[in-house]
């Protein structure tokens, strides 16, 4: 992620489109990784989407 959402509150907000956009939108955690005060985590975005997500030329 390039910019960082300060707890999960922070987290969740950022990705509310996503779980509204995707059914069945999961974030399986990877791993985690912690120094000090600062925590990283490598995660995995899974989601079926309902229909095509980008728009080709219109015929």
């Amino acid at each position: 992620m390039d910019t960082p959402h300060p707890g999960i509150e922070g987290f969740r907000a950022s990705e509310e489109k996503n779980f509204a956009a995707f059914d069945d939108w999961k974030i399986p955690l990877v791993d985690l990784v912690a120094e000090g005060d600062q925590v990283a985590a490598d995660l995995i975005f899974e989601g079926i989407t309902p229909g095509c997500l980008t728009q080709g030329p219109q015929d």
